[in-house]
């Protein structure tokens, strides 16, 4: 009797065991899920947000996890706190065809999470270049396993050819191995996710075979930069003697934008002075940091202010276009000259890319450093 009572207590013990672990299977995301993009339009006049769905949630459960995500991460629900309201909206599949037409807008600005002046800057001329722009929210690997979060970045690498990454505050000095001495509103989970869909495109532009490219603007110029090796210098009046003025309060003005001059440079692929045809440029200017520029690097200069200060970078093979100021904002100057610049260049951003005149000579992927296992630490 007392043999049969302890098998019958292992047999039962052993089928709970059971019941457990079918139990846990059920309600914890299974580690390398396969995941997929679903195109949610959430308000009008905005580009079309892209969230990543596990196989086995509805479209309205991703987003549900995507904003309990922000709401429950102590960074990012300081930091979208008044954002996190979206409409429902409706909700498509990623469309099979017409990939080399798509750009995809990486959103690190509160600002950009609804329609407005800034979003609109680079989703306008998109669309009239006939592209297909689509948004990707900030944080938007909030909540997913490692192995999802790396799903994720292999995904939109593979469905949007073009990164488009656009100005926001200040990057984590971390990326560049540098302390924080005058670095303003840092958000390091917000650049993880950035960084980790930056080193993704870059090893794929140095893989070759694809005409895939970068477009980064101010923060995302020294983001990009740093990913390449470079360090930023954390603000100009300390570290520029004699600079000719940068930020939003200098005195000089163009068209209701601060500005000042640049030199444009030439460089091995067609970039600003081949684009517009001159030498010298006024270039508006909204920064405090700067890409610490050194010859030999992976970027070549391609306009600079009088005072040295880089205002755009090129790779060398071309496929990344970097700038310091913002031809999206020239655009909406009053001042003819800043306005016909700024328009010419985004035209030039958003055209169809030449596959035939890249090649493979980035040498990219040398300089890249990891954000993640900066932060992990912390």
């Amino acid at each position: 009797m007392g043999r049969a009572f302890h098998e019958g207590m292992l047999r039962a013990s052993a089928s709970l065991a059971k019941t457990t672990l079918v139990l846990l299977a059920i309600s914890l995301p299974l580690r390398g899920a396969a995941l997929e993009l679903i195109v949610w339009t959430s308000y009008k006049n905005h580009p079309p947000f892209v969230l990543p769905k596990r196989a086995n949630e509805s479209r309205e459960a991703a987003v549900r996890r995507y904003v309990q995500g922000l709401a429950s991460h102590s960074e990012l629900a300081k930091y979208t706190k008044g954002y996190r309201n979206f409409p429902v909206g409706q909700f498509s599949k990623l469309p099979q065809g017409g990939k080399d037409a798509r750009s995809l807008l990486v959103i690190n600005d509160t600002e950009d999470l609804k329609p407005g002046y800034l979003i609109n800057t680079f989703y306008d001329p998109a669309k009239k270049a006939r592209g297909k722009p689509y948004a990707v929210p900030l944080a938007a690997d909030v909540g997913l396993t490692k192995p999802e979060k790396r799903e994720l970045a292999k995904i939109l690498d593979r469905e949007f050819p073009h990164f488009i990454h656009m100005g926001g505050g200040d990057i984590n000095p971390a990326i560049y191995k540098e302390k924080n001495t005058h670095s303003i509103s840092v958000q390091p989970r917000r650049d993880e996710f950035e960084v980790m869909l930056l080193e993704k495109k870059i090893k794929t532009i140095n893989s070759g075979g694809r005409a895939d490219r970068i477009t980064g603007v101010c923060r995302a110029s020294q983001l990009t930069s740093a990913l390449c090796g470079y360090k930023v210098g954390q603000d100009v009046p300390t570290f520029v003697k004699d600079n000719v003025g940068h930020g939003p309060n200098v005195p000089t003005s163009e068209g209701g934008q601060p500005s000042h001059e640049a030199n444009l440079k030439q460089t091995r692929y067609p970039f600003i002075k081949d684009w517009l045809g001159q030498d010298r440029l006024k270039v508006n200017t909204y920064h405090h940091q700067y890409v610490q520029w050194k010859e030999g690097g992976p970027l070549e200069l391609a306009a600079v202010a009088d005072d040295g200060v880089p205002e755009a970078l090129i790779s060398k093979d071309g496929r990344i276009k970097l700038f310091q100021f913002h031809p999206e904002l020239m655009v909406q100057s009053t001042s003819p000259e800043l306005q016909a610049a700024g328009k010419k260049i985004m035209d030039e951003i958003m055209a169809p890319a030449p596959p035939k005149t890249y090649t493979r000579a980035c040498g990219l992927v040398n300089g890249l450093r990891s954000l993640a296992a900066e932060t992990s630490r912390k």
